[in-house]
């Protein structure tokens, strides 16, 4: 790291950490650190809503699926889209569609946890990405963002517009899901079902949501106490 030298006979002067001389390149290569630091964001970032982009989210989400793989805590992918967003966007302009978006990233940041992650999936579609969260969790979390959604609006020449959201969630377990697009597929699958279920809900899958019906912890105790019985000799 590139320091200034108090001691010198110049008190700003700035030296090299290697040789200690002074560098003139000093402020230039300060300003090239920055900038690379503010490319690197903006290659990750969506630049309408702030939120992560879609190159983001499949390198995160690779990550988390492999940390579930370490510590088999679960994680939960929410696939989310506007309901006729397309509708919207020819009766009001795209302008207002795009406000609407911003307004639906912030209610985001708003509703969701601080380990959450929201990423623009793209167009209107948003992924949500919840870690150490089972599916009933992600359920509860996913309803208290489709109802703020429904609740906020963006306005237009003194009238008020609103829209809904539709919700598809899947549950990571290693032994039933051996991909990241096997996981996506899922959930988009879900989120399609939520659409042509009237649209404006979560759904989740079935037979995972069986699954996830029992705990960890209920699954335990139903292992140890039927080996109890096992070990017990008839009397």
């Amino acid at each position: 790291m590139i320091e200034v030298a108090g001691s010198d006979s110049s008190e700003n002067a700035k030296t090299c950490p290697k040789h200690g001389d002074v560098c003139p390149w000093y402020d230039e290569v300060l300003a090239l650190r920055e900038e690379v630091q503010q490319l690197s964001e903006q290659a990750r970032t969506d630049a309408l809503t702030g939120l992560y982009n879609y190159r983001y989210f499949n390198e995160m989400l690779a990550c988390e699926m492999e940390r579930v793989q370490r510590t088999g805590q679960p994680l939960s992918l929410v696939l989310a889209d506007v309901d006729h967003f397309k509708r919207f966007n020819d009766r009001h302009g795209h302008e207002l569609g795009n406000k609407l978006l911003q307004k639906i990233a912030a209610c985001f940041g708003q509703q969701l946890r601080k380990l959450d992650v929201a990423c623009r999936y793209g167009g209107e579609e948003f992924a949500l990405v919840l870690p150490a969260t089972d599916l009933f969790e992600a359920r509860a979390v996913t309803q208290r963002v489709r109802k703020a959604v429904a609740g906020i609006s963006v306005s237009d020449a003194g009238s008020e517009f609103s829209t809904t959201m539709s919700f598809g969630i899947a549950c990571y377990r290693p032994s039933h899901i051996s991909s990241a697009s096997e996981l996506v597929e899922l959930a988009d699958a879900q989120l399609y079902q939520a659409k042509e279920q009237g649209r404006n809900r979560v759904c989740v899958a079935e037979t995972q949501a069986k699954v996830e019906s029992v705990t960890n912890e209920e699954k335990a105790a139903l292992f140890a106490a039927l080996r109890q019985d096992v070990d017990t000799p008839d009397s």
